[in-house]
């Protein structure tokens, strides 16, 4: 896709990808809108899955004086509204007719993306945990620690399978996205960035075809998604393993460590974020100049070689009028000295 084209929807099967040829990267992607709506909604995930669930225990619990079944019921029927909304647009727009958000070399209404299969991971484990921990009357609330040390342990777990295939440079045993069974597997990194921004984001096949483009093109780039990949799966699985031991510990207070595992994985999650823009940022700036450094020279000495050859055969055209008049000048002067 050329550089600032409008992601627009199609019905249409994708078209092959083309290289740019013009010197520019071959994708630069105009969000707009769409950020804030990630932003919002990731602010709406933190509030319902981090705040509501600390809120309502405490706040029942030593200002209500509520029985804790009777918290986790409340807890567990309300946890999680944004996040399986979300899900059911997200399942819903991939099993449209239209091809326009399923990824790339598939037309099959079933076939999911990644994040699908990371988000039912997710929900599965969590869930099991709510249900596991507050069946019985006196809850267990040592198991009810858990739900979001174990969104963790899916998520890293999940990015670090991928990781382990892409380092060891093994073929893909299935369709993961856009990357086809016995295709080369890709950074983690990658596959989470592309399903967002093409379904939950909007921004469909489009953007698909152009974050490809993109990987297939700038060498940094693909660098700085394998550095993504490291730099969340890696602290994620020793963040759940830490939290792990302070929810299950006995010297540690069950009431203490209900709080500490609910809330550290949600700042952790907003610190990452923050940190990941600001490198993703500088990243981009020095792969553009490196790409235009490459690529203008390249421009510029063809350019250059062009006016060359321009100037060139100007001065040859005007030296040979030069000549023609110099020659006409002398048999002028060699046929008045005849006549005389």
């Amino acid at each position: 896709m050329p550089s600032g084209h409008p992601l627009r929807r199609t019905t249409t099967p994708a078209l092959p990808l083309v290289q740019s040829t013009d010197g520019a990267l071959p994708f630069t992607w105009r969000h707009g809108w769409r950020r804030w709506r990630l932003f919002l909604f990731a602010f709406l995930v933190f509030v319902d899955a981090s705040a509501v669930p600390i809120a309502l225990y405490y706040g029942l619990t030593y200002a209500g004086r509520v029985q804790g079944w009777i918290i986790f019921a409340v807890v567990t029927t309300i946890w999680g509204g944004p996040t399986y909304l979300e899900f059911g647009v997200r399942t819903i727009r991939l099993m449209k007719k239209s091809k326009f958000f399923r990824p790339l070399g598939t037309d099959s209404r079933w076939c999911f993306d990644m994040l699908t299969y990371t988000s039912i991971t997710i929900m599965t484990a969590v869930t099991a945990l709510f249900v596991v921990g507050s069946a019985p009357h006196n809850v267990w609330l040592r198991v009810l620690c858990m739900p979001a040390p174990a969104i963790l342990y899916c998520l890293g777990g999940i990015m670090g399978l991928i990781m382990l295939w892409n380092l060891m440079g093994w073929k893909a045993p299935f369709r993961i996205s856009s990357t086809a069974k016995g295709e080369a597997v890709l950074p983690a990194a990658y596959y989470f960035i592309e399903d967002v921004v093409a379904v939950n984001a909007g921004a469909g096949r489009p953007y698909r075809e152009a974050l490809a483009a993109r990987y297939n093109a700038s060498p940094r780039f693909q660098r700085m998604l394998h550095k993504q990949s490291l730099f969340w799966f890696i602290p994620a699985l020793i963040l759940a393993v830490a939290l792990t031991v302070v929810a299950l510990h006995p010297s540690v207070p069950a009431t203490g460590a209900y709080g500490v595992c609910w809330a550290v994985p949600f700042l952790w999650c907003s610190l990452w974020g923050g940190i990941t823009v600001w490198w993703c940022k500088r990243e981009m700036v020095r792969e553009r100049l490196e790409w235009e450094e490459r690529n203008g020279t390249a421009d510029k000495e063809a350019r250059r070689s062009t006016r060359t050859d321009a100037s060139g055969s100007g001065s040859g055209s005007g030296s040979g009028s030069r000549e023609a008049v110099a020659l006409g000048d002398r048999s002028t002067t060699e046929g008045a000295d005849a006549a005389v």
